[in-house]
């Protein structure tokens, strides 16, 4: 009998820029149950900082993020992990 795998897509990580240079920059994506997900952000590419953690969820649900930090360089580049 063929073993099937089931592979789930990566979440899609959504970013919404502020009209005013002050403005944060909001993240948005689907959690998954029982998966803790980081938002990371760098300038370099090279060294990634946690920004933003949740903790595993039961289900799956809409989370919102916003990044008031601004980078020195003034520009940022930002990946979300999911163990």
């Amino acid at each position: 009998m063929p073993v099937l795998f089931h592979i789930a897509a990566p979440p899609s990580l959504g970013m919404i820029r502020g009209n005013q240079p002050d403005d944060p920059v909001r993240f948005r994506f689907l959690g998954s149950p029982n998966q803790p997900e980081e938002l990371q952000a760098t300038e370099d590419l090279q060294t990634w900082t946690t920004v933003w953690y949740s903790l595993p969820l039961k289900t799956s649900q809409l989370l919102v993020f916003e990044d008031h930090d601004k980078a020195a360089s003034g520009s940022g580049f930002y990946r979300l992990v999911v163990d």
